[in-house]
């Protein structure tokens, strides 16, 4: 066998999922980032009263998204987005829910 060709057939041989015709990004991680992108607009949009398009121009560059697409995901996700702000959480609270992002600095 030779040097490298293992990890070339990983590789260029189509895997499980993929042979099974499930191609693309993953639809439950798609979920949790728009989940995850819809309490950051709530951070910045109301804990840290910026404008709607100061707004998107941070969220695109934290989640390297068009503000296009992140437009659409808050349209597309506007049950979830009235959930969120009926929250009403704090900086406290965001940080509980979702520990690994920084909820202070921004």
């Amino acid at each position: 066998m030779q040097r490298g060709s293992r990890l070339f057939n990983q590789l260029t041989i189509p895997q499980s999922d993929q042979a099974k015709g499930e191609r693309g990004r993953n639809k439950l991680l798609i979920v949790k980032r728009n989940n995850y992108l819809i309490y950051r607009y709530y951070y910045y949009a109301k804990i840290k009263k910026r404008t709607y398009s100061d707004t998107l121009i941070t969220l695109s560059n934290e989640f390297f998204l068009t503000e296009r697409t992140i437009a659409d995901i808050i349209q597309k996700s506007s049950d979830e987005m009235i959930k969120v702000f009926k929250e009403k959480l704090n900086i406290k609270q965001l940080t509980e829910k979702i520990y690994y992002l920084n909820w202070k600095n921004n």
